[in-house]
C-alpha cells in the first residue's frame, strides 16, 4: 500500500561529510528501499552530496511537489509533497534520526502522512519527538 506525504524539512548542516556518511551508511542497513540504485542507474544520482541525499529522501527528484528556500533565521527549508511506500514516514523519521549529529539545534522534520502528524527536532545532536 502507498500514501500521500507532505513533508517539510528544515536545518542547517554542521558537518557535511559527516551527514553524507551517516545517511550512506543508513541506507546499507537493509531495513528500507531507499531505491538508490535505481537513481544511480537512471539519472546518475548518486548520495554524495547533502542536497541529493535529501532529494533522495523526499523523493525530489520525481514528485508532484518539491521546493527548496531560505528561512529568516538562515535555515534551509525542503518542502515536498509526494506518494510512497505506507513505511516512508519511519524511514524518514529514522533518517532524521541518523542525521542529528550533523545539522543544528532547531533543525526539524515535519512528516504529514495521510492521516496523523510526526514532528521531531534536533536538541543538542539527538532526536526530541514532539
Amino acid at each position: 500500500m502507498s500514501q500521500y506525504y507532505s513533508v517539510t524539512l528544515k536545518l542547517i548542516v554542521n558537518d557535511g561529510d559527516g551527514f553524507v556518511a551517516a545517511a550512506n551508511e543508513k541506507f546499507q542497513d537493509g531495513k528500507h528501499d531507499y531505491a538508490i540504485n535505481k537513481w544511480k542507474e537512471r539519472e546518475n544520482i548518486k548520495p554524495d552530496t547533502v542536497n541529493n541525499i535529501i532529494r533522495i529522501m523526499l523523493k525530489g527528484f520525481e514528485v508532484n511537489f518539491y521546493h527548496v528556500t531560505l528561512d529568516e533565521n538562515s535555515f534551509v527549508v525542503h518542502i515536498a509533497n509526494f506518494k510512497e511506500n505506507d513505511d516512508w514516514a519511519e524511514a524518514m523519521s529514522e533518517f532524521f534520526e541518523t542525521i542529528c549529529p550533523y545539522i543544528c539545534n532547531g533543525s526539524c522534520i515535519n512528516i504529514f502522512p495521510d492521516e496523523g502528524t510526526i514532528s521531531i527536532t534536533c536538541e543538542n545532536g539527538e532526536a526530541k519527538y514532539n
